[in-house]
């Protein structure tokens, strides 16, 4: 996880329930978008106004998948890093060079939990189930190409 301030307002572009249980209670606010109808989470046409407000935003690699990643950088303006997070990650910061994403953060089964692994995915297990197993990982891909001055 990259630092926080206790001033951060910080986006979090599809519901990440352990990462945003860890990033709450040490910003000022959380504004976490999903195509989900949970409470207190916003709808993705909400994206365009708020991403911009944000110091900090982590964007599910999901979004490379559904083909929503780049649109929604273009939203992440005021944004001091910008993560892209989760299972699906490649790790590969070469092909984010210039994008405005600053770091990739995984996850990867090491071959020893390979069976585990297989047998928890067969009966239709979440990540959240798997990912003791897992070991994280994060690559700093590049700097923003802005900077916002003093104490950004």
């Amino acid at each position: 996880m990259v630092a926080t301030r206790p001033t951060d307002t910080v986006g979090l572009v599809g519901f990440m329930r352990t990462l945003a249980a860890r990033l709450e209670p040490k910003v000022a606010r959380l504004i976490v978008f999903d195509r989900s109808e949970r409470e207190n989470v916003y709808p993705e046409e909400w994206q365009p106004e708020l991403l911009p407000q944000c110091d900090l935003v982590y964007i599910t690699a999901t979004a490379i998948l559904n083909g929503t990643l780049e649109r929604l950088l273009t939203y992440c303006t005021g944004a001091r890093e910008v993560v892209v997070v989760g299972p699906t990650t490649p790790p590969y910061p070469a092909a984010f060079a210039g994008t405005g994403v600053t770091f990739l953060a995984g996850a990867a089964w090491p071959p020893e939990h390979r069976e585990a692994v297989m047998a928890a995915i067969a009966r239709g297990a979440s990540f959240h189930a798997i990912s003791s197993l897992a070991r994280r990982w994060a690559i700093r891909v590049g700097t923003r190409p802005h900077e916002r001055g003093p104490g950004s």
